[in-house]
């Protein structure tokens, strides 16, 4: 029997808008300008949430969005 795997979504680069951006739950997250220190507190602060939940919180979601729209 195969073992079943939990990966840990990645930091990517969104090249067409030079952000960082992670896929959680079926939805990308922008967290700001890729491979500054900011983008990637805020990867490690949804990635922990995300594995301790099992699922981010979808009030922080609420906000990233709002925020990636002023972006």
């Amino acid at each position: 029997m195969p073992r079943l795997k939990t990966k840990v979504p990645a930091y990517r680069r969104h090249k067409a808008s030079g952000r960082g951006v992670v896929t959680l739950d079926g939805r990308d997250i922008y967290l700001g300008r890729y491979g500054t220190p900011e983008s990637r507190e805020k990867y490690r602060r949804l990635i922990a949430d995300w594995l301790a939940n099992g699922h981010i919180d979808d009030e922080r979601l609420k906000v990233a969005e709002a925020a990636k729209q002023w972006k």
